[in-house]
């Protein structure tokens, strides 16, 4: 087992990165990733997150139209703090890193089990440090969508 130490070290050094590069993602790379989200602890053990990998192709060129087009009404309807905040930390409408990442991960929960909220964004975290660990770089995104994005 990795010293506590390392574990924090990892911590402190992972970043979101929104400059994602196209290079190619070793596959046990990400089915270790996947195992450790897995392996999150759950309100009531539910367990209530589904993970679904999405490779280059049409359906990631219109799931990066939806965002884009939700964030923008987004973006508009923000008040002026959070638009400046925005501004200032380079965020935009724009989800250019939906076509450059080698996989885009798409995370559900089900809202009718306990807890599932808290527990999926537990099971991310270790998604995103196990990732880390891996070399690899990720980014979280939660589009502005609406119901009509579930349908």
């Amino acid at each position: 087992m990795a010293r506590p130490e390392d574990y924090l070290e990892l911590l402190r050094r992972r970043r979101s990165r929104r400059e994602i590069t196209p290079s190619p993602v070793e596959p046990e790379k990400l089915e270790r990733a996947l195992q450790a989200a897995m392996r999150a602890a759950s309100g009531a053990n539910a367990q209530p997150w589904e993970y679904v990998l999405i490779e280059r192709g049409p359906l990631r060129e219109r799931i990066r139209e939806m965002c884009q087009a939700a964030d923008v009404e987004f973006h508009r309807r923000s008040p002026a703090w959070l638009r400046e905040f925005f501004s200032t930390h380079a965020i935009t409408p724009v989800k250019q890193f939906t076509q450059d990442a080698p996989w885009l991960v798409a995370v559900f929960g089900r809202r009718d089990l306990p807890f599932w909220l808290q527990s999926v964004w537990l099971s991310v975290a270790n998604f995103i440090n196990a990732l880390e660990a891996e070399g690899l770089h990720s980014l979280t995104y939660t589009p502005s969508l609406d119901r009509r994005f579930n349908a």
